[in-house]
């Protein structure tokens, strides 16, 4: 169920998602998640919905996420926001519509991130208790 959505500079992407002023991504969801926790069933069982359109570990947010872990300074740079910002709304294009996104582990950083950029995009944590 992957989407491809090619390659864009992100100059232009930054222009293009300034044309798209006042979205707070309140068409966006973002399941954050430790791995093996059952993460990939739901992303599933959202798909089978027909409501969303399901991204599943998009490369642009894990690079964002991995340059942050890298950094932890990034996490406050105007200009990493403004990315972030970028590669929600590219990956979400349609205001419209709804969409689910399921990065990988090790995301967890980009939630103060998120709502700074898009506070209206609702997250959710996903864990599995060995217990």
């Amino acid at each position: 169920h992957a989407v491809e959505f090619g390659e864009i500079t992100i100059d232009l992407a930054l222009d293009l998602i300034r044309n798209r002023e006042g979205e707070d991504g309140a068409n966006i969801g973002v399941l954050h998640n430790l791995g093996r926790c059952g993460s990939t069933l739901v992303a599933n069982m959202f798909y089978k919905t027909g409501q969303c359109q399901v991204l599943a570990e998009p490369g642009p947010l894990l690079d964002i996420s991995a340059r942050v872990i890298r950094n932890p300074d990034l996490a406050t740079d105007p200009v990493m926001l403004d990315k972030l910002r970028a590669v929600l709304l590219f990956l979400a294009k349609c205001p419209d519509r709804r969409y689910f996104i399921k990065p990988t582990f090790g995301t967890t950083i980009l939630v103060t991130m998120i709502h700074k950029v898009l506070p209206g995009v609702r997250e959710a944590y996903l864990y599995r208790s060995f217990c």
